[in-house]
């Protein structure tokens, strides 16, 4: 846009003529609920639960900040990035421009986050007793050896389609339902950006663990995306789901990646799914269940590992639903990580009934088990197994966190059984 032929010809218009930039550089608001959702959870555990900056979404952290109701406009800053002779203004989401009664850009329906709004009475005095369960945590495992590896980022924790509050889950492509792959198109062309930026000629070694009908559509898709697939390696969960499958892609992956072991196993889904567990060289082991119900195959695997990931797409007392879905329920899941002696669960893939939480007993919160949330992140960017103690401890200020939501779930609990 700073070519000046561009420039000749945008100032060939009047300079009364206002100009909008709509590029690279306009900020995009996103999912204004996940935005505000992440700030809510961060009065929680700001460690676990960072505040995701989005240009396209202001952060108001007091009264003072909230706008003027009696202003019927908010200003917006002109830009001189570009030689134009008109007024600029670099877009954002929500910008108006106004024809009548005067002409002029309006930024008052521009989203804002209001942080001092999110924080109740009880909420207070739940993070008061938290605070005091934390101190406890810390002061029991200072004389632990502290390790921050491996990290685990959950690019999203519902089910079936994306809404506002939870995006579809996306850590293992272990079936071809739509939910579990779209997002991996994107994923290659913005790798691919990032290496070029980082001035990376080389792309490092990547492998795809997935179905064959994802393989061949990713193929497919490098000519149309411009993918770089150069040294990308497609391992087929069909093939390592074997016994005697022993290839020399397989152990090129164990290198590069210092496994001791990868294992794949079918589970109770639909066709060509499954589940996965890796073991690494320092010891430590992850199990991934993906879309399943309870399975035998993924406890066999699994056994003894340090975290199972496991889906918990209904509530409890909804078991006939989850077999017909071929799902599980959360008590399923869980029993799931005392059968194969995990030491920690996480809980994902919820039905986006569930908007904020899941519906839970209360006894689950002895166990040793966590909710997943979208971008959920540890002390060095993404969840570590020193984040698990904390985690076990949230959902009595979940609830309060998201007290309206659990309201409306218990209501519908008892009209169900109330019906039945």
């Amino acid at each position: 846009m700073k070519d000046s032929r561009y420039c000749e010809w945008v100032n060939s218009f009047s300079p009364s003529v206002s100009h909008i930039v709509i590029n690279n550089s306009s900020s995009c608001l996103g999912l204004y609920n996940s935005i505000q959702m992440q700030l809510r959870l961060n009065h929680i555990l700001p460690t676990v639960f960072p505040l995701h900056r989005n240009p396209g979404v202001q952060f108001a952290s007091s009264e003072a900040d909230y706008p003027n109701e009696e202003e019927p406009l908010n200003p917006v800053l002109l830009t001189s990035e570009y030689q134009f002779d008109g007024p600029a203004v670099q877009s954002c989401s929500a910008l108006l421009y106004h024809f009548r009664p005067y002409e002029n850009f309006d930024s008052s329906s521009c989203p804002t986050v209001y942080s001092y709004q999110n924080v109740n009475s009880s909420l207070k005095n739940e993070l008061k007793k938290l605070a005091v369960q934390f101190d406890e945590l810390k002061r029991e495992r200072t004389s632990t050896k502290r390790n921050h590896f491996p990290k685990i980022l959950f690019l999203g924790t519902g089910s079936g389609s994306a809404t506002g509050f939870r995006n579809v889950s996306g850590i293992l492509i272990k079936l071809w339902h739509q939910d579990h792959h779209m997002g991996l198109i994107a994923i290659l062309d913005e790798r691919k950006k990032a290496l070029k930026e980082a001035g990376i000629k080389e792309s490092p070694n990547l492998y795809i663990l997935a179905p064959p009908e994802i393989i061949r559509l990713v193929k497919d898709a490098q000519h149309h995306f411009d993918l770089d697939l150069e040294n990308t390696t497609f391992i087929n969960n069909i093939g390592l789901a074997k016994d005697n499958y022993i290839k020399s892609s397989v152990y090129k992956a164990f290198k590069s990646l210092h496994l001791e072991d990868l294992s794949v196993a079918y589970v109770f889904h639909v066709k060509n799914s499954f589940g996965i567990a890796l073991t690494h060289e320092d010891g430590w082991k992850i199990v991934y269940s993906g879309d399943t119900m309870p399975s035998t195959s993924l406890v066999t695997i699994g056994r003894n590992c340090d975290l199972l990931i496991h889906e918990a797409t209904v509530e409890d007392g909804l078991e006939e639903r989850a077999a017909l879905k071929r799902h599980s329920t959360l008590s399923q899941a869980i029993k799931v990580g005392k059968d194969m002696n995990a030491k920690f669960t996480i809980l994902t893939h919820f039905s986006q009934k569930y908007r904020n939480i899941p519906f839970f007993e209360m006894n689950i919160v002895k166990e040793n088990v966590g909710i997943a949330f979208d971008c959920m992140n540890g002390k060095l960017s993404k969840v570590t197994f020193e984040d698990f103690p904390y985690l076990r401890q949230l959902y009595p200020s979940l609830k309060q966190l998201f007290i309206e939501d659990y309201h409306d779930l218990t209501t519908r609990r008892l009209q169900r059984t109330t019906f039945k």
